[in-house]
């Protein structure tokens, strides 16, 4: 497993990734300046979640603006050069900052939108956990820009992937399957009742039991998640 990714994953030193970042985006940007840029957003993107507390509020908008200003950067270097085009475990990277970051941080939900379009419909094999993330993060902003439907149908196709995350022969597939498993697990809880409810608290449990295995910073994310809609985390 890659150094900073695993530095990431086990929720390591802030300062110690920003560094190990950092440290990559200066070599790696004289070979490739498009993925430097993005893997330095990445980075920053990671550790926004760590801040949202009413004193980490003003590290979180700094983390956020700083992916923003990478992804941008990425983005007009590319046009001005006519560069390669984004893969698609970049676009995964530059929608999320697009689509979860304020429109006054820089942050563009429609531009993300489109991004992702375009990669889920280029010919060639794509990982089933990247072609999985690119439509939960389509579909949270279908959501956000109140086309439930299409929302939900990005949802339930994302869902048929769990399968394919779970043979996928790559080492991250566990706690990609995490992020999946817990994105649709709170949507589910969040947005809908019943079966698809309980469906929602099955993934919601799933991924809290899995992440404890392989990644302390997803658990205490999706710990956090399930404290503040009252789920028990003790099961």
């Amino acid at each position: 497993m890659d150094k900073l990714a695993e530095m990431i994953w086990q929720r390591g030193s802030a300062w110690q990734i920003m560094k190990e970042a950092r440290n990559r985006w200066r070599t790696a940007a004289r070979k490739d300046y498009i993925a430097a840029h993005v893997a330095l957003a990445s980075a920053h993107h990671s550790l926004v979640k760590r801040y949202r507390t009413l004193l980490g509020w003003p590290l979180a908008l700094w983390h956020i603006s700083r992916a923003v200003l990478n992804v941008n950067r990425a983005a007009a270097y590319r046009h001005r050069s006519f560069g390669r085009p984004f893969t698609t475990d970049e676009v995964d990277v530059v929608a999320r900052v697009w689509a979860r970051a304020p429109s006054w941080l820089g942050g563009n939900a429609v531009r993300a939108k489109w991004l992702i379009g375009d990669a889920l419909t280029r010919p060639g094999p794509v990982k089933p956990h990247t072609h999985a993330l690119l439509l939960l993060t389509l579909g949270d902003i279908e959501y956000r820009l109140k086309n439930a439907d299409k929302a939900w149908a990005c949802y339930r196709v994302a869902e048929e992937y769990v399968l394919a995350i779970e043979l996928e022969e790559s080492e991250d597939r566990e706690r990609q399957l995490v992020r999946l498993l817990s994105t649709l697990g709170f949507f589910y809880l969040d947005h809908s009742g019943g079966q698809k409810r309980l469906d929602g608290l099955m993934f919601i449990r799933r991924a809290a039991l899995l992440a404890k295995r392989v990644s302390a910073d997803q658990e205490k994310e999706i710990l956090a998640g399930m404290r503040k809609r009252g789920i028990k985390t003790k099961f």
